[in-house]
């Protein structure tokens, strides 16, 4: 009989939380050096697919589990959570392509680092979950996601009120979908945060 494979749950939570981060920092590097879009669109959506790839097999090591080190519910939950921050991100990877965007506004990259900062921080948090035992590090890295995320809030709020006070155009409309977009992905990674949280309380 073939010896079971050993599956180590938490490293496998923090690749899918890589994937994320990776998306991310070819999104902000795309609108750095704005240039070859259709490509390098492509190439963050391959990064979505590898990502899903995991989620498939992160999902079949737990249906084969016996024993797994948190409920097997909470690595599902976390599992989709995480894997909902690298879709978003794609999700607005697309749209530079598909509205045929021309140049990216100081306000735009300005919320691609807030989703950065958010997204290293879901990054941070997965790499200390082993600590569940001992939350406090982690307590603070969910508080400091939420934060970053409020800060997204006001920030998406500002600029949508900005472009619906200038004459409507569809420049307007297509800026108006990126950073809804935007500010899903900061939710996305909120949401991960809180996922972690209702572990911590039911664990603790």
């Amino acid at each position: 009989m073939a010896k079971k494979r050993e599956v180590n749950y938490f490293k496998a939570l923090y690749e899918c939380a890589e994937y994320g981060f990776e998306a991310i920092e070819a999104l902000s590097a795309m609108m750095s050096d704005y240039k070859d879009v259709e490509s390098r669109v492509l190439a963050i959506h391959e990064i979505e697919h590898n990502a899903d790839s995991k989620q498939h097999l992160l999902y079949a090591d737990l249906m084969r589990a016996f024993i797994t080190p948190i409920d097997r519910d909470d690595i599902l939950e976390l599992g989709s959570a995480l894997d909902n921050v690298t879709d978003s991100i794609d999700n607005i990877a697309k749209l530079f392509d598909r509205f045929c965007i021309k140049t990216i506004p100081g306000e735009a990259m300005a919320m691609c680092e807030l989703i950065k900062r958010c997204t290293a921080g879901v990054l941070e948090a997965i790499r200390e979950l082993p600590n569940f035992k001992h939350p406090k590090r982690l307590c603070e890295l969910c508080v400091q996601i939420n934060q970053i995320e409020e800060e997204g809030d006001r920030l998406h709020h500002k600029l949508v009120k900005d472009l619906m006070q200038k004459e409507s155009n569809l420049d307007a409309f297509k800026w108006k979908e990126i950073y809804d977009d935007m500010e899903i992905a900061m939710d996305a990674c909120e949401n991960v945060a809180d996922v972690i949280e209702r572990l911590i309380m039911k664990n603790n």
